[in-house]
């Protein structure tokens, strides 16, 4: 759904009140940079060596949650309870998946729409990049 400008909802909305914006801070991860699906891929990875599914929708509805609580989650629901398998294992597997997905060349790509604004509103607002990592 779009409006006469051609925009959607959200961005007419954002676009009327970005002018009255006295700073920006945009995250980096998911916001600036696309970093979905390389993440998703590392955690497909991780998965695959221990025996869990967890597929991209689930992945997608988990944002927000701590990467050791989805890989508990995961590992409850899916392995048996003597399971010598770990969430922290799971991280440092996911992590080393992700540092070999980069050393194959595979990288997060610009959101473009949000990189706009930031190009758009550059010397003319305060700005900053916040990343939990």
């Amino acid at each position: 759904d779009h409006d006469a400008g051609g925009l959607c909802p959200e961005t007419a909305r954002l676009e009327s009140v970005l002018p009255k914006a006295k700073g920006l801070v945009f995250d980096c991860d998911g916001t600036l940079l696309d970093t979905m699906p390389i993440y998703y891929e590392s955690w497909s990875r991780a998965c695959d060596e221990v025996g869990l599914e967890f597929p991209v929708e689930r992945f997608y509805s988990y944002a927000g949650r701590t990467v050791h609580d989805i890989f508990q989650t995961l590992i409850d629901e899916q392995l048996p309870a003597d399971t010598t398998v770990t969430a922290a294992m799971c991280e440092d597997m996911k992590r080393r998946h992700h540092d070999a997905l980069e050393a194959e060349g595979h990288f997060a790509g610009p959101i473009d729409v949000v990189v706009d604004i930031a190009f758009r509103y550059k010397g003319q607002l305060p700005m900053a990049v916040a990343s939990s990592g």
